[in-house]
């Protein structure tokens, strides 16, 4: 019996460990789709190690696991798309102070180099749009640009000449009539985001509504108040309870866009659980380890389940009975809902000491020769231990991280 206890041990090791490596489909991305995935936003690439916009940063964000790349836009002379936050190329280069991207031709202005987080003027130069769509299309993901909307016939006709409309947004605070007319004259063929910042719930309302009836894909919220009505869970409730189209979509990197709260894991999770799907981030590593913790756990909720449903709970009491079929309704909801690494986690525990108590009462009563044991009984509480020791090495391995980064700010 224990020969074949390890045996079986080692397979649903590996079972775990299979299937919680399997990368997301960019058909779980494109469009947006409500099956619980949260999609993950690197706001102007991988701005931590690259300068702000620039093709190596967006490059690096799609590496690392972005679902989408947030940009500005400008325009040049010769109506050349190019990828700044400023018109004005002295933001980017003190040599070039005052000179106008959008007073210029690409060729000029193609080998300005940019500056990076610390104000280092790297090798990096000004990116076009059409390169970005080139490593978006290589990647099989998503470009949001912002500063488009009064050249979106132009944009839309590059996006059409570079066969884009799959991996290019439009995003912008236009009102919902503009939108609409838009979206009519290009036959709804291109992806708009509509922005709503402010704090009156019935405009916040009507403007998700009329963007999701146009078929839009996200609905980006904003508020400064931190009780702004953004947050509430009537507005947010509002988006699967109508079944709009559109997800609702937040930049924690902001403050005044996420009620001054912070671009942390505590914070995603809360916006996570209030309905939030879709996170814009300054942080891209970060958020890439949170979602992927986050997909990890609901793939061992899964397993958890199998081995709750395969579970003979005849010879357990009826408190044991009910904790495990509490569980497992648990886990039930929370893979069907949006949930947070939190929530899962939550779940998870909840699951894991209800199979603990289930397997000391089975030990009792295999004892007492009441119970037989059985390969499913094995099974199950194999894969709970093995559940509990994936779970303290992870949280080990956290605390050590955790000492490491408090180490070196010291």
């Amino acid at each position: 019996m224990k020969k074949y206890s390890k045996i079986l041990f080692l397979v649903l090791i590996l079972t775990i460990i299979a299937v919680s490596t399997v990368p997301a489909s960019a058909a779980e991305i494109k469009p947006f789709t409500q099956n619980g995935k949260i999609i993950s936003v690197s706001h102007g690439g991988n701005r931590a190690e690259y300068p702000l916009n620039s093709y190596e940063a967006i490059s690096s964000a799609f590496e690392i696991g972005a679902d989408c790349v947030s940009l500005t836009l400008q325009t040049t002379k010769d109506s050349v798309f190019v990828i700044s936050k400023y018109d004005d190329l002295g933001m980017m280069h003190s040599a070039y102070k005052d000179v106008l991207i959008s007073e210029k031709t690409f060729q000029e202005i193609q080998s300005v180099n940019l500056v990076n987080n610390s104000g280092q003027i790297t090798s990096c130069t000004l990116c076009e749009l059409k390169k970005a769509v080139e490593v978006a299309k290589r990647y099989d993901r998503i470009l949001i640009v912002d500063n488009a909307w009064e050249n979106r016939e132009m944009l839309y006709s590059f996006l059409v000449d570079n066969d884009a409309l799959d991996n290019v947004i439009i995003r912008t605070d236009a009102k919902k009539k503009e939108i609409g007319d838009f979206l009519r004259l290009t036959d709804n063929k291109v992806q708009i985001i509509g922005s709503y910042h402010g704090n009156f719930i019935f405009s916040a309302k009507s403007y998700v509504s009329a963007l999701s009836d146009f078929g839009c894909k996200a609905v980006m919220l904003g508020a400064t108040n931190p009780f702004g009505v953004i947050f509430n869970q009537s507005m947010l409730s509002s988006f699967s309870a109508n079944n709009y189209s559109a997800r609702a979509m937040i930049a924690t990197y902001d403050p005044d866009l996420c009620g001054q709260r912070t671009d942390t894991p505590s914070v995603w999770d809360d916006l996570i659980d209030r309905g939030y799907s879709i996170i814009e981030t300054n942080n891209i590593r970060d958020l890439a380890e949170y979602l992927s913790n986050l997909t990890r756990t609901q793939d061992e909720l899964k397993n958890i389940l199998s081995a709750i449903d395969s579970t003979d709970m005849s010879a357990c009491s009826i408190k044991t009975a009910s904790d495990l079929q509490e569980a497992k309704e648990a886990i039930q909801t929370e893979l069907t809902t949006l949930s947070s690494f939190e929530s899962l986690s939550k779940v998870k525990h909840q699951a894991m000491m209800a199979f603990e108590n289930f397997s000391l009462e089975s030990e009792h009563y295999v004892k007492r020769g009441v119970l037989k044991v059985t390969p499913g009984k094995i099974a199950a509480v194999i894969l709970v231990s093995a559940g509990i020791i994936a779970a303290q090495v992870y949280f080990y391995k956290m605390r050590n991280k955790k000492e490491e980064n408090k180490y070196r700010r010291k």
